[in-house]
């Protein structure tokens, strides 16, 4: 539009104001509705002109905006409250959040848009699952859903990363003042890992895998690489346990290790003087109290001798025997 319209159309405001003023002013007035229809009245100007104007009565639905054409442009309004955008091509948009327009009353908007970048754009990033990481040429830019704006024109790389899943990377063409799309479908990574469910009675039992004690019964070994390992089950006064077990992929494998009760050695026993022979000063080689070692006969006392001898189970055994003389070097003497 030239500037004589523009000043023109100004020219024609300044009049219509001046009458609804006149119109206020004049006590002897009726109170009818100086528009005919009680409504207020806004006048929208633009620089550059040519502007398109949208606005949403919020009082009604402020998510629906009505067109009413292209600035210079004169509006009639019920009252309410309004919100109020102003649209042109290479251009940001000029917003009036809220503007409040009255029954009877005038008001005058002129706006000067400024010229938007034209060598950006904006690339909005979506991706299922969601809640995964963006980057755009190697920065991390958010978590989708997301809009990454003010990105230059012309080829970028953007990468979406979520734990358990292939990262997605893709070339992306930003043009100047346009939003491209990219949907990543992100692909799970296959486990090449498996589970060993540790259970044993009784249960609290030492557990080994390939030679490392990874805790007591019942246990749940995670994350072990597929392949086979030697697993043992140790528990004192049992028979430790031993097997091979195989780990497969996405799976669990259950181990339960029944535990036997362990049998104590016992050593054979032996006695240098072949039983209870006082009269001579024996060795007895077996298992005592103490343990598996050799002991001599001995004299606690001038009277007596402790002799020591092998029981018929085996076993080793020692009595204090009355001499019928004396006791000397763990023998009797007459």
């Amino acid at each position: 539009m030239s500037h004589t319209k523009i000043i023109f159309a100004f020219a024609l405001l300044v009049l219509f104001l001046s009458t609804v003023n006149a119109k206020a002013l004049d006590s002897d007035a009726d109170d009818e509705d100086i528009f005919g229809d009680g409504n207020g009245y806004i006048y929208i100007t633009s620089n550059p002109s040519g502007a398109d104007v949208y606005i949403a009565n919020l009082a009604v639905n402020k998510n629906y905006y009505f067109y009413y054409g292209k600035t210079p442009v004169g509006i009639s309004l019920a009252p309410s409250e309004f919100k109020i955008v102003i649209k042109k091509a290479g251009y940001n948009d000029y917003t009036v959040e809220l503007a409040y327009i009255s029954a009877y009353g005038s008001s005058l908007l002129n706006v000067t848009l400024q010229k938007s970048d034209a060598n950006k754009g904006s690339i909005k990033v979506t991706s299922n699952p969601s809640k995964a990481d963006v980057y755009i040429d190697e920065r991390y830019a958010g978590i989708t859903p997301i809009t990454l704006e003010g990105i230059s024109a012309g080829t970028h790389v953007v990468t979406v990363k979520l734990t358990g899943y292939k990262d997605y990377s893709k070339e992306v063409k930003v043009s100047s003042n346009k939003t491209t799309s990219l949907k990543a479908k992100l692909t799970k990574i296959k486990s090449t890992s498996g589970n060993i469910k540790v259970t044993s009675s009784p249960s609290k039992a030492d557990v080994y895998l390939a030679g490392q004690n990874v805790g007591k019964t019942p246990i749940t070994i995670k994350s072990v690489a597929a392949g086979e390992y030697t697993l043992e089950v140790k528990l004192k006064g049992y028979n430790p346990y031993k097997t091979t077990v195989k780990v497969s992929a996405n799976k669990t494998t259950p181990v339960h290790a029944k535990l036997t009760k362990s049998t104590p050695i016992t050593q054979a026993c032996a006695d240098s003087d072949d039983g209870k022979e006082t009269a001579i000063k024996g060795t007895v080689t077996g298992t005592f109290d103490d343990g598996y070692r050799s002991q001599d006969d001995y004299c606690p006392d001038k009277s007596n001798v402790m002799e020591f001898y092998c029981t018929d189970e085996g076993k080793t055994g020692g009595d204090l025997i009355a001499c019928a003389g004396s006791c000397e070097d763990g023998a009797c003497i007459k």
